[in-house]
């Protein structure tokens, strides 16, 4: 979100916006669908759509008709729960164009304050489109990091007291200060 907010908005950014870290950023939508759906995130995808229940629970009661919560257990595939409840709640046509307009690569360019994006290479979620080499080389503000570990938001490491991502983040951002 932030890299979407940053991209939008350019040097429109209040100035109180120093600038922005993101991390295990899904940059390509689709890619990170697929992802999802690979046996080896059999785990996380159980968890994520358990997490999930309870806010779609919550809109099909608010908004009555919206969402076929009877559905919740039958959709198969992350394309699958998106063309059947995400776009529900969020006003795309279908999951094509949800991760098309959502995708963080479409904003990027468009940022103007130093940003740090951390995706780790062992990210189980993320594909090749989530590494934006090519778009960030060229963009003077943009910083993408691609440590080899750190998997998804995790980046915790025995041999630091604090876990990497912290200390690199507030590293980062003091830079600014």
């Amino acid at each position: 979100m932030i890299l979407k907010y940053m991209g939008i908005h350019g040097p429109k950014v209040p100035d109180v916006v120093k600038g922005a870290v993101a991390v295990s950023v899904p940059c390509d939508l689709a890619s990170s669908s697929l992802a999802l759906d690979q046996w080896y995130n059999y785990m996380y995808t159980r968890r994520f759509r358990k997490s999930l229940r309870k806010k779609f629970e919550h809109k099909s009661v608010q908004f009555p008709g919206l969402i076929d919560m009877e559905q919740y257990d039958e959709v198969k595939t992350w394309e699958e729960f998106d063309n059947t409840f995400t776009t529900k709640v969020t006003g795309f046509k279908n999951a094509g164009e949800y991760y098309q307009q959502g995708s963080a690569n479409n904003f990027i360019a468009g940022n103007s304050r130093p940003t740090l994006i951390i995706n780790a290479l062992n990210d189980p979620f993320l594909q090749e489109k989530s590494y934006p080499i090519d778009l960030c080389k060229d963009l003077p503000h943009v910083y993408l990091e691609m440590p080899k570990y750190g998997g998804h938001v995790g980046f915790w490491f025995p041999w630091f007291e604090q876990s990497y991502i912290e200390k690199r983040s507030i590293d980062f951002l003091q830079h600014m200060a």
